[in-house]
């Protein structure tokens, strides 16, 4: 499995202007973007490896970008223990980035997005036990069209009660909004309908 995180390109990197390769980045070498990619996907799996190729944010007349590929040997990311221990990585490895040179981010692979969804707050650890990963769909824009910082992703997780946890996200992975839908009927609760089910929306988003 690949998973994707595309960066901006700021003043002072440099690339190839025909095929958009990076040469050099500001702050920050090639080699340690990968290294720090490397370092923190061997946690979870040892035969991890990362590359580096051009990316391309934004729609039409797209920038450059930097794409850092992380290559896993997991086939299936869609439990919810799974999608908080890799978003956790991919967070890790965003913050050692930026920390050295500010740069944008633009996420256009719905497997990433939904994993830096899960591991957004840690908070998200706890509830993600037991869930399952749903749906992942950007609300505007997509991958073949291009995005970029006014793009929204929707991902959503199926709690163990059977409600559905919707998660909003911009490009970047920063939580936009949530809201938890009630399944209109779970075990527990039986079939709910009118203004029961009014009342157990309230109870799930207080």
């Amino acid at each position: 499995m690949e998973l994707r995180l595309t960066f901006a390109m700021v003043a002072g990197d440099d690339f190839d202007s025909s095929t958009y390769m990076p040469r050099s980045l500001v702050d920050l070498s090639l080699e340690d973007v990968t290294a720090f990619a490397m370092e923190e996907a061997c946690a979870l799996d040892p035969a991890a490896t990362a590359t580096l190729g051009a990316g391309s944010i934004g729609k039409g007349a797209s920038g450059p970008g930097v794409e850092l590929v992380l290559h896993i040997a997991e086939t299936v990311l869609n439990d919810g223990a799974s999608a908080f221990a890799w978003g956790t990585v991919l967070w890790s490895v965003v913050r050692r980035i930026q920390q050295r040179q500010p740069r944008g981010l633009v996420v256009q692979d719905a497997t990433t997005i939904s994993l830096l969804a899960a591991a957004a707050d840690a908070s998200h650890q706890q509830r993600l036990v037991g869930a399952s990963v749903g749906v992942v769909v950007p609300l505007s824009g997509g991958p073949g069209l291009g995005m970029d910082g006014r793009d929204i992703w929707l991902t959503s997780f199926w709690l163990p009660s059977g409600d559905l946890w919707a998660v909003f996200t911009a490009t970047d992975g920063r939580v936009l909004g949530e809201v938890t839908v009630p399944a209109p009927w779970t075990e527990e609760r039986g079939t709910v309908e009118g203004a029961a089910l009014t009342q157990v929306f309230k109870r799930l988003n207080r």
